[in-house]
């Protein structure tokens, strides 16, 4: 969580979340400061405002938002990325979602938008190995191509440091 508040007040952000609950506070806050609503959430919480919450009742639309979140429209547009925490199927599902995206430049952005898997305490080392190691000795994927999409990163420090780097910040 820590991340994610240092990401919100080193950068504007558009938060769409699926993740744990914890998170829902951070993005109540944000929605605080600045007055934007969040697109979607996943479960109610205590903190937020009823009148925060919006729900989406077919999943291709939910789909639909998390990309569009991120699409930047020239060099001026807002500064977006997308981050891939530690969670379930569901997260998996979404990294998998937008790493498609990427890999057939269908992302619907006119600049590039950092993609970041946060890769805490190496939770996601065996998913790595196994796109970087078994599907490229397979042929299902070459060798180098996910580094082209993706950046892993192992602490909320590197993450900050490659989004200053990116955006020039």
């Amino acid at each position: 969580m820590a991340f994610l508040r240092s990401f919100a007040v080193g950068m504007y952000a558009d938060i769409f979340s699926a993740f744990y609950i914890g998170i829902l506070i951070l993005v109540g806050e944000k929605e605080e400061q600045t007055g934007k609503v969040v697109l979607q959430k996943t479960r109610k919480h205590p903190y937020l405002k009823e009148e925060q919450y919006a729900t989406c009742s077919f999943f291709s639309a939910r789909k639909h938002g998390l990309v569009d979140a991120g699409v930047r429209n020239g060099k001026d547009d807002v500064k977006t990325a997308f981050f891939c925490l530690p969670g379930g199927i569901g997260t998996l599902d979404e990294f998998f979602e937008i790493l498609a995206l990427y890999q057939l430049r269908r992302i619907g952005s006119e600049e590039r938008v950092p993609f970041m898997l946060m890769n805490y305490d190496g939770v996601f080392d065996k998913l790595l190995e196994f796109i970087t190691e078994s599907c490229v000795e397979h042929g299902l994927v070459n060798k180098g191509e996910m580094e082209e999409h993706l950046k892993v990163c192992s602490t909320n420090n590197e993450a900050l440091e490659y989004l200053k780097q990116f955006y020039a910040l």
